[in-house]
This record gives structure tokens, C-alpha cells and sequence, in this order.
């Protein structure tokens, strides 16, 4: 949806810490350091958009702050309703940041590479025909169902006396609030919780969906389809309770809803673009209980490991039951004389056989999707060229969802 004055709200990350390379440019290898980007970020409020570093547009980022989550620099701003068709088009590849290293205290200063500091941010461009120098750098519109937020937001002092300012405002993801904790041994039982938070979000205290306020009732969750905001089962990974009569967040589920995030109970079904948002709002909670959140990446490889290991366990027990039961059937009828029961014997072996047959066509199957799942991640995987750019974590996450990928191909 546009605003009154046709323009459209969007969001995104500019840039993170990396190096990047420039063959035809000087300096060719550039390091933004992170604690640089955390000084430059507020100079990047009031400076245009552009496209592919070539053509300026009249319109402007709006807001600019370093988000420590996300160790990125978050920005929000206005566009004309042609630039966003692009990006609802998919045709905007990301962002790319343009700076000033010669102004006062600017300077450039060789760290494995020349690392401008003291800079200031003087725009911002949408990459089109070109490839973004940060890959992790986005902007996406803000959709409809956070139209209100945004126009308050803009149009009052919500976003610097709240601690949402630097959401990523990721459609479907719950913002973080740092509400009221419940003592750290309070118990969570997910289904009576939620009976609870309906009471407390209904405008007559009977919990009827017809009385429920959703916009509060959300606040008890991670994320909703916001397809579907008027629906119960929309809503996922709880972890608040009323408790003593005030709305509070509790340990127990605050653990429940991150263990259900990184796969455990069966997973959760949610967009893979919300979950490090989703991931960002339950870290914070856990840092309300002085509490470290469990690394996102690693659990993520873990998860995948552990579910590959899973499958391939249950291929091995399929084929070892068939033989097992073929062996089974094959003892009777050497026992067994030329009688009826000879005859029945004989024709349950050859619908087992058939059975083994069908049993191992599958597993077999099973194991060439496995491995064109396996294949196609791959493929999705940036480069080494690509990636030994990039920070520590990230190579590490790539390296080992690699080995992890190729153990026992």
C-alpha cells in the first residue's frame, strides 16, 4: 500500500562488515570495519537513492542505525511506486552504500586491505544490472499489514523511545518487546498458556475469537501468517503467560519456542527468510534472563545432520526387516510338506519378494532424492571465490553445511 503522498516505505540492511573488491577501481580491496559502520550509520538519514551507482532518484532513506543483532547497519526510507514494482518484481538484486572518506578526521588506513574510517554514508543504491558488493545487503517493501505501524512510526518519536527501531520488520515476524519476566522456575505448558493469553487479548475476557484484540494477542508469539491474522492456528512459537495477573515472558517457554525454531518437536513451518528474525526476537529474550540464545548456524548445520542421519538410519532398518522377514518365511517352507499350507507359503514368498522389490525401489528413490537434495544446496552455496570474502562465521557456516552435505557421497 502507497502513502497519501504516492510514495512506498521499504526497509533493509545497507551493509555489513566484509571486504569487498573492486578490479577497476581504486582502492581495489575495501574493509569496512564493523565499528566504522556503527559511527557512519546516522549520516546515511536524509541521503537518495540511486540505482546501479549511475542514476540518482528523488527519493531519500528516512532512518539509519547500526542494528548489533544483525552486526549491520538496518535503514528505512521512501520510494516512487516504479521502484517499488521492482522490487516486488524480484529485479532489485540488493543495496549498495556510497561514502566519503575525505572529509574531517576521514582517512584510509590499510587493514588487509585499505579501510576507509571516519567516512560518512552520501547515498544509497539499488543494484539492478549490477551484483551487489555486500551479497547479504536487501530492501524489501513494506507490506500491507505493517502500513499503520510504519505511519505512526514515521510520524512521531515511536522509534526512538522503542526498542523496535531496530527491528527488521520482516512480515509475519512478532516485534520484540521487553516485556515483564516471570521468575526464572516458572513451569510452561504451551495449550494452557494460550487459553490464558486469549482471556487477556479479548475485549470481554471470555477468550471468543470473535472478542479477541489480535494485535495483543500477537505479542504472545514469535510469528503469524499475516495472511490469516484472524485465525488461532496462524499463530506460532508462544513463550508468554499471564502470570499472577500480568503479562509476562517465561523462561521455560522463551526455550521452548527456540528449541521448536531450530527443529526440535518436529520444527516449525515458517518462511526460511523469517527465521533469523524470528531467531533475533528470541535471542533477546534470552538475554532478559541473562541468558546466551544457542548459535544460529550451527544448529541449523546440526539439525540438517541429524536429519540426514534419521533417514538414512530408517533406510538401513527398512532393508534389514524385509531380509529379515524374506529369511523368516523362506525356514517355514523348507519345513513345511507338498500340502495346502506348502502352497500358501510359497505364494506369501513371492508377495514378500515382491514386496522387497517394491521396498528397495523406494529406498532407492529415497536415496536420489536425498542426494539431488543434497546436490542442489550445493549448487545453491556460493563459491569459495565467493565466500572467503566474507566474515568468520559466515565461512564457517558455509564450510561446514559443505562437509555436512558431503559426508558419505
Amino acid at each position: 500500500m502507497k502513502e497519501a503522498n504516492g510514495t512506498y516505505k521499504v526497509y533493509g540492511y545497507a551493509i555489513h562488515p566484509l571486504k569487498t573488491m573492486h578490479p577497476n577501481e581504486w582502492p581495489q580491496i575495501r574493509v569496512y570495519l564493523a565499528e566504522e559502520l556503527k559511527k557512519a550509520a546516522p549520516t546515511l538519514i536524509g541521503k537518495p537513492f540511486g540505482i546501479d551507482h549511475i542514476t540518482d532518484l528523488p527519493y531519500k532513506v528516512t532512518y539509519a542505525t547500526w542494528d548489533d543483532d544483525a552486526e549491520a547497519v538496518y535503514f528505512e526510507g521512501e520510494v516512487g511506486p516504479e521502484i517499488a514494482q521492482l522490487i516486488r518484481d524480484g529485479k532489485v538484486k540488493g543495496v549498495s552504500i556510497e561514502l566519503d572518506w575525505e572529509v574531517p578526521g576521514g582517512k584510509l588506513e590499510y587493514v588487509d586491505g585499505v579501510a576507509p574510517r571516519n567516512f560518512i554514508f552520501t547515498g544509497l543504491d539499488l543494484i539492478v544490472n549490477l551484483e551487489p558488493g555486500d551479497p547479504n545487503a536487501w530492501v524489501k517493501l513494506v507490506e500491507a499489514s505493517w502500513q499503520n505501524w510504519f505511519k505512526k512510526s514515521f510520524n512521531s518519536k515511536l522509534l526512538k523511545n522503542m526498542e523496535v527501531k531496530k527491528i527488521s520488520l520482516v512480515e509475519g515476524v512478532v516485534p520484540f518487546e521487553e516485556t515483564a519476566t516471570a521468575s526464572i522456575d516458572v513451569s510452561w505448558n504451551a495449550e494452557d498458556a494460550e487459553q490464558r493469553i486469549r482471556k487477556w487479548a479479548s475485549k470481554d475476557g471470555s477468550g471468543n475469537k470473535e472478542m479477541i484484540d489480535w494485535n495483543k494477542y500477537r505479542k504472545a508469539f514469535a510469528w503469524y501468517n499475516p495472511e490469516q491474522i484472524e485465525n488461532f492456528n496462524s499463530y506460532k512459537l508462544p513463550h508468554h503467560d499471564i502470570v499472577n495477573g500480568k503479562f509476562s515472558v517465561v523462561w521455560h517457554g522463551v526455550v521452548a519456542a527456540m528449541q521448536t525454531l531450530l527443529g526440535a518437536r518436529g520444527g516449525v513451518q515458517i518462511p526460511a527468510i523469517d527465521r533469523k528474525a524470528v531467531y533475533t526476537h528470541l535471542a533477546k529474550h534470552y538475554r532478559q534472563f541473562n541468558r546466551e540464545p544457542p548459535e544460529f548456524q550451527e544448529a541449523l548445520i546440526l539439525n540438517l545432520e541429524s536429519k540426514l542421519n534419521k533417514f538414512a538410519s530408517t533406510l538401513e532398518k527398512l532393508a534389514e526387516a524385509v531380509e529379515a522377514d524374506k529369511k523368516s518365511k523362506k525356514g517355514e517352507l523348507q519345513e513345511a510338506t507338498k500340502t495346502d499350507k506348502a502352497v500358501r507359503l510359497r505364494e506369501k514368498i513371492v508377495e514378500l519378494e515382491e514386496k522387497a522389490k517394491g521396498a528397495e525401489k523406494r529406498a532407492l528413490r529415497a536415496e536420489a532424492k536425498l542426494e539431488a537434495f543434497k546436490e542442489t544446496v550445493l549448487n545453491l552455496l556460493p563459491s569459495e571465490r565467493v565466500y572467503r570474502h566474507w566474515g568468520w562465521g559466515p565461512q564457517q557456516f558455509v564450510f561446514q553445511l559443505k562437509r555436512v552435505l558431503r559426508k558419505d557421497s
